[in-house]
């Protein structure tokens, strides 16, 4: 979702693009969209999750422009924006220190904004002979700093599976 163009519909033009989620890791949920800044000294504007009409491979779409606010203005945000590293690019580790690889992109449920499961990248060369994966949220993972610590009860049931969680990004 990085990077998408978020779009009025009322007004019918392209205000930001998505520069980071704002996550509620306790409830693994999706809260706001940050928006790219315009200017240097610009101060952060988010959309929060509830307001946002749509969600399309290639757009997020807004019902009206009147739905973005300053981070400032909704404190659990902003604290969120400048407390929090981002989950895109973090190392999933097994708790033996086995590396199922890095996380490229985020899986949400459209509705409410639940994270589903992540899109894993094993490397350039591993990506074009066998394709991203796909690893799902399942309640344990422990999230660092730095990585996602997981059970080696859900490393062997992602390796069980591996084929069948690709197909996920065939249907998109």
């Amino acid at each position: 979702m990085l990077g998408v163009p978020v779009i009025s519909k009322k007004e019918g033009e392209k205000i930001a693009e998505v520069e980071k989620l704002i996550y509620n890791y306790k409830k693994f949920r999706v809260n706001a969209i940050l928006l790219n800044g315009k200017g240097l000294f610009k101060e952060p504007q988010i959309v929060r999750f509830k307001n946002i009409e749509a969600i399309g491979k290639d757009a997020i779409v807004l019902k009206d422009k009147k739905y973005i606010d300053k981070a400032s203005a909704i404190p659990e945000i902003e604290e969120s924006i400048s407390a929090q590293n981002s989950i895109i690019e973090k190392e999933i580790i097994t708790e033996d220190g086995e590396s199922l690889g890095y996380i490229q992109d985020v899986i949400i449920e459209p509705e409410k904004g639940k994270i589903l499961g992540f899109v894993l990248t094993e490397g350039l060369i591993q990506d074009i002979l066998d394709g991203r994966s796909i690893f799902p949220y399942r309640k344990g993972i422990k999230f660092g700093n730095d990585a996602l610590i997981i059970t080696s009860k859900m490393k062997e049931d992602y390796i069980k599976n591996k084929k069948e969680y690709k197909k996920i990004l065939e249907l998109e």
